[in-house]
């Protein structure tokens, strides 16, 4: 949920934005995420459904866009 929009899907691939911390170098064996704390976009796949308080869509797969804030909807889509 991001403002008054809801986004829900049976399955959410979130892809990350490598963002190394000044100073630090990559590694890619650590466990600490914090080198990827930028959301990129996610995969939304599977009775997708953008729900406002006055309006919903739905669909079967879609795809959230986080760098450029673009929503994009596909496969039966019903508005």
């Amino acid at each position: 949920k991001q403002g008054d929009i809801k986004i829900m899907a049976d399955k959410m691939v979130v892809y990350y934005a490598a963002k190394l911390k000044e100073g630090k170098k990559q590694n890619t064996d650590s466990e600490d995420l914090s080198a990827f704390a930028n959301i990129k976009n996610i995969v939304l796949l599977g009775n997708v459904l953008l729900q406002t308080s006055k309006e919903s869509v739905t669909s079967k797969k879609g795809e959230y866009n986080l760098e450029n804030s673009t929503l994009t909807l596909w496969d039966q889509v019903l508005l």
